[in-house]
């Protein structure tokens, strides 16, 4: 992807980076291993996010054409 238009005029670039989609759209306020569900049921919801873990398999590489 060509950011380049983006980065006119800064020194800096912010990268978010989002893994899963469990832990961006998945049903985040239940109880390890309960039911995926996004219905708050009473015994497996929680109000704490509840996140999966993950990981970058190898170092981010910026290239500068």
């Amino acid at each position: 992807m060509d950011i380049t238009d983006n980065l006119k005029g800064s020194d800096e670039l912010l990268l978010e980076v989002v893994l899963t989609r469990m832990n961006t759209f998945g049903p985040l306020h239940h109880k390890p291993n309960g039911r995926k569900s996004f219905l708050p049921e009473e015994k497996n919801f929680t109000m704490n996010y509840v996140l999966h873990p993950s990981g970058i398999l190898e170092n981010p590489r910026l290239l500068l054409y």
